[in-house]
C-alpha cells in the first residue's frame, strides 16, 4: 500500500489529509489481494547411476531414469518443497535424446517412449523425497552413442513469456546403447608359428571393459602334451599374463607356466599345436562373447634336412612327348627322435629353373605352390614327382631344381639361404643332364598314287617272272 501526505508542520497540528493507494497484481476467489512472480520453469536434473561417472552404458531393452526436483528437497533451508504435479506452471518434464554423430543425418531431438509406448512425462510419474523415476524403452534404438537431457515445458509454450519461464534444458549426458555382443576381428597375430616368448594378440571389432582386475579369461591347450596353461587359476603368478587395452587381448606365457613343464623350457613346446580359447570377454555395455577358440601352433625347432631325387626306370628309358617323366623325391629331418625335433617344412620347384614352362606335379597335385609337410624327429618322405612337356616343339629343357626348406619361422624368406636342392634330369643330351622327350618313329603311308589305285597281278604273270615285284613307299 502506497500513500501520499503533506509533510509540512504546522506547529505539531497532525494533518489527517492523505490519500493510499494499494498496488497487487494477482486476487484469490476469496478477494485477497497479492503480489506474485512468475515462476522460472523447474530446473530438474539427473540423479542416481546414470550420472555417477563420465557416461553410462547399457546392454538392456529398457533403462531405468531417475530425476531430482530441486524444488522439493528435504534437507535444504528456504526449499518450497513443490512437487512437481503441484506446480502449476508445470506442463511437463521429457526425456530427449539423439545420435552423438557429426557424419550422418541428424533429425535433432526425439521424445523418449516408455514401456507403456507412451511420451515419458515425469509430472505424471510418482515423487518421494523429490526423486521421480520413470522406465525408458530402447528396445527399438539401434546400437550407437547418444545425447540425453532433460526437457521442463511450461506456461504451455507461450511465446508471450520469456524463455525461461516457458523451457528448461539440462545438461546433456552421453550414454551408449550396446546389445551386441564383441566379436573377433581377423585372427589372432601370429597367426601361424607362435613362439612360446611371444605376445599373441587377438584384436575385436570394439572397445573391450578393460578395468583391473580384468574379467576376460584365456586358455591354452597344448597337442600331445598333458600341459595346460591359464590366466585366471593362479591369480597371484598365473600361467598365461593377460592384458586388455581398448580393443585388445594380450595373451603372453608368463615365468609360472615353465614349472609345468619337465625341462623348465620352453623348447618343449616347438613344434606342437596349441588351442587358445578365450571366455567372459565383455564390451563395456556388459555384452559378453560366446566362448572363442583358435588352433594354430609354436613355431619348430629348424630341421636338419636333406634331399635326394633319383630316376628309378634309368638313363636309357625313353619317353614320348605325351608321357610324364616319372622321378622319386626323398627328403628326411634328421633331428633326433624327440617331441621337439617335430618340423614343418615344404617341398618347392625354383620356377626360375624352369624355362621350358614343363608341369610338374607331386602326387596328382601342381608344384606350381611349395607342397607341405610335418616332419617328426627322423621322420623321412619319399614322394612321387612327375614331369610333363609342356606347348610347343622342343624336346630337351634344361634340368629342374627342387628345393625343401623349413616353415618354421613365420617370416622365412625364399630362397632360404642353407636350403637343399636337388637337379632332376633323365638323359645325358651334348655332355650334360637335361630333361629330355624322345619324338616318336615318324608315320607312313602309302604315296599318293598307290593310294588312290590298285593294282593286280595275276599268279600266272608271277609265275613266269624272272624278276622280283619293287613296291616304293
Amino acid at each position: 500500500r502506497l500513500y501520499l501526505q503533506s509533510q509540512c508542520d504546522l506547529d505539531g497540528e497532525v494533518i489527517e489529509n492523505y490519500d493510499t493507494i494499494e498496488l497487487y497484481n494477482n486476487e484469490d476467489g476469496d478477494g485477497n489481494k497479492y503480489i506474485q512472480f512468475a515462476p522460472l520453469c523447474v530446473e530438474v536434473e539427473f540423479y542416481g547411476h546414470l550420472i555417477a561417472g563420465d557416461s553410462f552404458a547399457t546392454n538392456q531393452d529398457t533403462l531405468e531414469v531417475a530425476i531430482l526436483n530441486p524444488e522439493n528437497q528435504v534437507a535444504e533451508y528456504y526449499n518450497a518443497r513443490t512437487a512437481l504435479e503441484d506446480m502449476t506452471n508445470l506442463d511437463a518434464v521429457k526425456i530427449e535424446y539423439r545420435k552423438v554423430t557429426a557424419r550422418s543425418a541428424n533429425l535433432g531431438w526425439t521424445p523418449a517412449i516408455g514401456t507403456d509406448n507412451q511420451v515419458i512425462n515425469f509430472k505424471q510419474q510418482e515423487e518421494v523425497e523429490g526423486i521421480l523415476r520413470a522406465y525408458w524403452d530402447i528396445s527399438r534404438l539401434p546400437d550407437f552413442e547418444y545425447e540425453v537431457r532433460l526437457k521442463s515445458e511450461c506456461m504451455e509454450g507461450s511465446l508471450a513469456v520469456p524463455a525461461k519461464l516457458r523451457q528448461y534444458y539440462s545438461e546433456p549426458i552421453v550414454g551408449l546403447i550396446d546389445k551386441t555382443a564383441p566379436k573377433v576381428f581377423g585372427f589372432p597375430q601370429p597367426t601361424i608359428n607362435l613362439y612360446p616368448g611371444d605376445p599373441l594378440t587377438v584384436e575385436f571389432d570394439e572397445d573391450l571393459e578393460c578395468e583391473q582386475p580384468f574379467l576376460a579369461r584365456a586358455a591354452i591347450e597344448v597337442t600331445d602334451l598333458l600341459n595346460s596353461f591359464d590366466s585366471y587359476s593362479n591369480a597371484l603368478s598365473p600361467d598365461l599374463l593377460l592384458v586388455c587395452s581398448g580393443n585388445q587381448l594380450v595373451i603372453q606365457f608368463g615365468d609360472s607356466a615353465l614349472n609345468s613343464l619337465p625341462w623348465r623350457t620352453y623348447d618343449q613346446l616347438l613344434g606342437h599345436g596349441y588351442t587358445l580359447t578365450l571366455e567372459n570377454v565383455q564390451d563395456n555395455a556388459g555384452n559378453v562373447i560366446e566362448t572363442y577358440t583358435f588352433e594354430s601352433n609354436f613355431v619348430c625347432t629348424p630341421p636338419e634336412l636333406t634331399l635326394m631325387a633319383v630316376h628309378p626306370a634309368g638313363e636309357g628309358r625313353h619317353y614320348l612327348p605325351d608321357e610324364p617323366i616319372i622321378f622319386e623325391v626323398t627328403f628326411k629331418n634328421n633331428l633326433y627322435d624327440e617331441s621337439w625335433a617335430r618340423t614343418y617344412m615344404e617341398l618347392g620347384l625354383d620356377l626360375t629353373t624352369n624355362t621350358g614352362d614343363l608341369r610338374v606335379e607331386v602326387n596328382g597335385a601342381s608344384l606350381a605352390e611349395p607342397q607341405q609337410y610335418i616332419l617328426e624327429g627322423g621322420e623321412s618322405v619319399t614322394t612321387e614327382l612327375a614331369v610333363m612337356r609342356g606347348p610347343g616343339s622342343l624336346m630337351h629343357f634344361s634340368p629342374l631344381t627342387l628345393y625343401v626348406r623349413s616353415t618354421c619361422a613365420s617370416d622365412t624368406v625364399y630362397p632360404f639361404p642353407d636350403m637343399p636342392t636337388v637337379r632332376l634330369w633323365n638323359q645325358i643330351v651334348d655332355g650334360a643332364g637335361a630333361i629330355a622327350f624322345t619324338p616318336p618313329c615318324p608315320s607312313v603311308h602309302w604315296s599318293l598314287e598307290l593310294d588312290q589305285k590298285k593294282y593286280v597281278l595275276s599268279k600266272e604273270a608271277l609265275e613266269h617272272s624272272d624278276s622280283a615285284v619293287a613296291v616304293s613307299v
